[in-house]
């Protein structure tokens, strides 16, 4: 009766020990499926348990393409292979990698552009090297409210901002900024000139004027029936091509302007909205110009200019509510500094009036 007592005892002990230990069931592999040639790529391994480990003996189904040691998989040839991972009691699992030549560049035919709601714009993407195994592109916009795009066809659909990106499939990319405004207000025409019921939306509006007349091209543009006086647009003589504010910088919207245009050839005039962003606090052109949005920050900023005219050298800085500071009133070549103060909560811009080239920079 003991005897079976004791062996009762022994098969209870024993099926304990048996119900308390844990063997491995599966493991799992994980790692990024594209290898560069050349390089090495590490492979995670998931226990189930997880508490459960065991040796792993690795293997490649071609080590010509990879080889593998210690769950590294290094890249040796171009082609596809499987990475087999063996536990000590005979557990595998296998991942499939390929070895390809991927793409060192890419570069797009524009980086940063203008265009006009409605028009379309076709970007192409060159990638090197040329026998790069994945060379194809995928497109996407930050604002498809405002562009969209499809196969690198750009389409604007709105006044804004937005960036187009173009990325390879191993991750390489490059972007376009691109700036939607609305089509421009365009007048054109030769000698002497006046045009009525001008409408201007509200906003930051600039003037491109061109003449080929010999003599005075003399423009002014009168903002109301109120205005008496007119904002003097351009007062040369002979051919000319440049860019000037107008309203004298005020953004209220203008239901019944009116331009007064003295010439002795053909002109033209474009009134088209303030655009584009400067990346660089230091900006280079010839003549009278408008700049683009440019955002200092609440600061005080020193700004060195450069002037090779021989004429009126002016520079204004505007904020986006038509506010100004005069920077600079000379004559001839100049070269010298002059203080701006700038806020957080506004965008600014540059409009210079010069006979010759010049430069701002600032800081």
């Amino acid at each position: 009766m003991k005897k079976n007592l004791l062996l009762v005892l022994l098969l209870f002990l024993i099926s304990l020990t048996g119900c308390g230990s844990k063997k491995l069931e599966s493991i799992s592999l994980s790692v990024d499926n594209l290898i560069p040639i050349s390089e090495t790529k590490e492979i995670k391994v998931s226990y189930k348990p997880s508490d459960v480990k065991e040796n792993i003996t690795w293997s490649s189904s071609d080590e010509n393409i990879a080889i593998v040691n210690d769950g590294v998989i290094t890249a040796k040839n171009y082609g596809k292979v499987t990475i087999t991972a063996t536990t000590e009691n005979g557990i595998k699992s296998q991942v499939d990698v390929e070895v390809y030549k991927k793409v060192e560049t890419l570069n797009l035919s524009k980086q940063n552009t203008e265009m006009y709601v409605g028009d379309t714009l076709q970007l192409t993407a060159t990638v090197t090297p040329d026998d790069a195994t994945y060379k194809d592109i995928s497109w996407s916009t930050s604002e498809n409210g405002i562009v969209t795009v499809e196969n690198g066809l750009i389409t604007a659909k709105s006044i804004g901002e937005a960036t187009v990106v173009a990325t390879t499939k191993d991750g390489v990319s490059q972007e376009c900024y691109i700036v939607v405004k609305e089509k421009p207000i365009e007048f054109s025409g030769s000698g002497d000139k006046i045009i009525s019921n001008i409408k201007i939306p509200k906003g930051n509006y600039k003037a491109t004027l061109s003449n080929n007349g010999r003599s005075n091209f003399i423009v002014k543009f009168y903002n109301s029936v109120n205005d008496s006086y007119g904002d003097l647009l351009a007062n040369e003589i002979g051919t000319y091509t440049g860019s000037v504010i107008i309203r004298d910088g005020e953004t209220k919207e203008t239901t019944d302007g009116m331009l007064e245009i003295k010439s002795s050839g053909n002109w033209s005039i474009k009134f088209e909205p303030i655009s584009g962003k400067i990346t660089e606090n230091k900006i280079t052109g010839t003549g009278d110009t408008v700049t683009s949005w440019f955002t200092p920050g609440n600061k005080r900023n020193i700004a060195t200019f450069t002037n090779s005219g021989s004429s009126n050298f002016i520079v204004k800085v505007y904020d986006e509510y038509g506010d100004y500071d005069l920077l600079v009133n000379e004559i001839g070549s100049y070269n010298g500094q002059a203080i701006f103060t700038t806020s957080s909560l506004s965008k600014y811009y540059f409009e210079i009036i010069s006979s010759g080239d010049w430069s701002i920079s600032w800081e």
